[in-house]
């Protein structure tokens, strides 16, 4: 199966996001790739391609960044500019009725209106505070991190997900907290080599 990103994505993100940001440089840079934003969009684009025009727009538009931090920044604009879709819009406006639990449990669902290929585990390792290990981030992790974390912003999480991010480039794992108040800060050490608890999920479609 070949993995893809659907016409929502770069619609939210290019044509709602960042419109007016492209310059003529950065677009034919796009379009060299196989993102052409002067004609209509297509309705899927590969991973590889998807991954590329994070890259490329992030280091145009934010070059005083690090890697990881230009993909962090990317994944918020995404997730902004998804929001603002027929599609996004629908989305976010059930996910606040779901709550930051319910949410978490079905990301994986989330994610599959704009790809067809990410997978994500969901286990509660300690009460409220949930790992999420994603299969595929096609070397953009932060991208993916920032998506959560602006999302949890959206439906009013307290806090981000943890700086503790585990990746190899292609897989990721993120820790959220979603306890109202903290008083330690998440993941500890030792969380780290934890089993799943009894009621660890894994969330499939």
């Amino acid at each position: 199966m070949e993995r893809l990103w659907f016409e929502p994505a770069v619609e939210g993100l290019f044509l709602h996001t960042l419109n007016g940001q492209i310059s003529p440089p950065l677009a034919a840079k796009l379009k060299r790739i196989g993102i052409d934003l002067g004609e209509k969009l297509k309705p899927a684009y590969p991973a590889p391609v998807w991954a590329e025009a994070i890259s490329i727009t992030g280091a145009e538009l934010r070059p005083e960044l690090d890697p990881d931090a230009r993909c962090d920044w990317m994944g918020e604009l995404f997730s902004s500019g998804y929001a603002s879709t027929f599609s996004g819009k629908a989305m976010y406006a059930l996910l606040k009725i779901l709550g930051p639990r319910r949410t978490l449990l079905r990301v994986e669902r989330n994610f599959r209106s704009v790809t067809n290929y990410v997978s994500v585990q969901v286990d509660e390792i300690l009460p409220d505070r949930y790992a999420l290990t994603f299969n595929h981030v096609d070397g953009i992790p932060y991208f993916f991190k920032g998506i959560i974390d602006h999302s949890g912003k959206e439906l009013g999480a307290p806090r981000k997900s943890s700086d503790t991010v585990v990746t190899d480039g292609s897989r990721l794992t993120l820790f959220i907290d979603i306890r109202p108040t903290v008083d330690s800060p998440f993941p500890r050490r030792e969380d780290l080599n934890r089993q799943p608890s009894p009621n660890a999920q894994e969330v499939r479609l």
